[in-house]
């Protein structure tokens, strides 16, 4: 790993890291984790497709690989962060907000169209918005996939985005973009199992060109795991805006080591409906 970024392990201070402020604007941490349903890998939030276990096309790849397989998407430039630097697709910045519970799900889906052959920009707060009565706040990781799922999104040109937080949000939940946000869906997700139990899921499903929204209890926050480094660290996209990061293709990434690294909760978004 060559380029220089944003590193989080088991000796950073969180004060430091917390509630920092970028090009301006203070950032709020207030994620719930990614399941309401607490730290039980038994429950199933709703909508859900299953758990990693059920997910035939994304086998666990044996830990004596991860290395070799890590090093080589390097050298090829076939990570998923790669793919997202050739596209120009650019990191999203959710400023005063508490939506970073849906704005990081919103860059799962993202990268799953990406995948696809579909480039969009999502707004995350036609998620975060009707979900949470139009109040910004915190929330759940599996409310924002819930409603993802059931009632769709809409994209940034049909709900604005990059100013942050608007009082007038509720002005753009018409019948129009509500109907149009049916049509673009998730289809299908997985669970995956939280802490040090799931790290192995974690992995596979990395080296195999998914994404994985993550929830951090201890950061209260979620992000999208996007890559992994030679000694084993999560690098993630994160929604504070290029400002935050390193530069060129770190630009708004970071990387999470030790056991900062296990998230509370994630999932691997598998298929979406872009239209």
């Amino acid at each position: 790993m060559t380029e220089q970024t944003v590193v989080i392990d088991d000796s950073t201070s969180w004060d430091s890291v917390r509630n920092p402020t970028i090009d301006g604007h203070r950032m709020d941490c207030k994620s719930f984790g990614m399941f309401s349903s607490g730290s039980s890998d038994e429950r199933l939030p709703e909508g859900c497709a299953g758990t990693f276990e059920d997910l035939e096309t994304v086998p666990l790849i044996p830990e004596s690989e991860w290395a070799d397989r890590i090093r080589q998407m390097e050298i090829d430039k076939t990570r998923l962060i790669d793919h997202a630097h050739d596209a120009g697709m650019a990191i999203r910045n959710q400023k005063r907000s508490s939506s970073c519970w849906g704005f990081g799900v919103a860059r799962g889906i993202e990268y799953r169209l990406l995948t696809q052959g579909n480039q969009q920009y999502i707004s995350p707060f036609s998620i975060t918005a009707p979900v949470n009565g139009w109040r910004d706040r915190g929330g759940w990781g599996d409310s924002a996939l819930k409603f993802a799922a059931t009632s769709g999104y809409n994209l940034a040109d049909e709900w604005p985005c990059e100013s942050g937080w608007q009082r007038n949000f509720r002005d753009y939940y018409t019948a129009e973009n509500k109907a149009v946000a049916k049509k673009r869906v998730v289809l299908e997700w997985y669970k995956l199992k939280s802490g040090r139990a799931g790290w192995g899921q974690v992995v596979s499903c990395i080296l195999a060109g998914h994404s994985v929204p993550a929830g951090f209890n201890h950061w209260g926050h979620l992000v999208d795991l996007t890559w992994l480094t030679q000694d084993l660290g999560a690098g993630f996209d994160n929604s504070w805006g290029p400002g935050y990061g390193g530069e060129g293709i770190m630009a708004g990434r970071g990387i999470l080591k030790g056991r900062k690294k296990y998230p509370d909760g994630a999932v691997v978004i598998t298929s979406v409906r872009p239209f």
